[in-house]
């Protein structure tokens, strides 16, 4: 049972991976933005949310926007996926390296006031963490089937010497020797 989660996960996490390589790549063709709309009300004052996710230039990362106004026409609730061709325009407050973070507060006339908070990390921060479980799966599956080979050529499995003159330990380690 927990051999076939653990194989669903490393599966899982292969496939993130080729896509947060994939998304890396575009990121520097395309602005991708996955966001979830929602009109609200607080106390009676009218605002907007947008929550979400972007790949822009090498960098992916999440923000939070709320728009205070008495409501614009054609805000719609709900997830949008938006393909934009601009960089980012909120004012970072810190960037390094492609690591990001942006807050703010911007006032304007007839929109009202604009809170924005927001950050970015290199898309290799995520590819690399999600290439652990399956480099470490294919790294257990070389050596399993490194001993097994070595086992049927009558080799030591620790370090690949000639056993098949010896006796049961290994004469150049001295591990047992496993047999077949």
């Amino acid at each position: 049972m927990w051999r076939q989660v653990r194989r669903l996960l490393v599966y899982v996490s292969l496939l993130l991976c080729i896509a947060t390589l994939l998304l890396w790549g575009r990121s520097y063709f395309a602005q991708d933005l996955l966001e979830l709309h929602r009109r609200g009300d607080r106390r009676g004052r009218a605002y907007d949310d947008i929550s979400g996710v972007v790949s822009e230039n090498g960098s992916i990362g999440g923000g939070y926007v709320r728009i205070d106004h008495p409501g614009v026409a054609g805000f719609s609730d709900g997830w949008q996926f938006v393909t934009a061709a601009g960089p980012n325009p909120w004012p970072m407050r810190f960037a390094l390296l492609g690591f990001g973070y942006w807050n703010t507060t911007l006032t304007r006339g007839a929109t009202g006031t604009v809170y924005v908070v927001g950050f970015t990390a290199p898309h290799a921060l995520p590819a690399a963490l999600l290439a652990i479980a399956p480099t470490l799966a294919a790294r257990r599956a070389w050596l399993a089937r490194r001993q097994r080979r070595r086992i049927a050529r009558g080799l030591c499995t620790a370090c690949g010497y000639d056993l098949r003159e010896s006796a049961e330990r290994c004469p150049e380690c001295g591990i047992m020797a496993a047999r077949s």
